[in-house]
């Protein structure tokens, strides 16, 4: 059965802007600026981006390039970056000062574990040829 008391919608009373389940007391300026940080990184990143809002016990935010990346911002004051990136089956997920490069480091170290798969796969085919 699905608890519908997640599916509520936060009700805007004031400088509170929360939903019954939460109940923590998020404020309306906390969704706005996890709005407008969201919307302005992804416009930033390009075609494809696309940002994302969420409420739980405050209100939180990330921006996504469908399911191949997301990117969360870290705790301390969104200086630093989370990002979360799957391709091939794989997660890789690193922390980063500038997105662009940690998206590339991420990639890179994707492109490293496919070879080793590869490589790794090739050794057992020849073992069984």
């Amino acid at each position: 059965m699905k608890n519908k008391r997640h599916n509520q919608k936060p009700q805007h009373k004031g400088a509170v802007y929360c939903s019954a389940w939460c109940r923590h007391g998020c404020r309306w300026s906390e969704f706005k600026k996890a709005e407008a940080f969201a919307a302005k990184l992804a416009k930033s990143l390009g075609r494809g981006w696309t940002p994302h809002v969420w409420e739980n016990m405050g209100w939180h935010w990330r921006v996504e390039y469908g399911t191949l990346c997301a990117v969360y911002p870290r705790s301390d004051g969104y200086r630093k970056f989370w990002i979360d990136v799957h391709v091939g089956g794989r997660q890789i997920c690193l922390d980063a000062k500038n997105i662009a490069s940690g998206i590339r480091a991420a990639i890179s170290a994707a492109k490293d574990q496919a070879a080793r798969t590869m490589a790794d796969a090739d050794k057992l085919a020849k073992a069984v040829a």
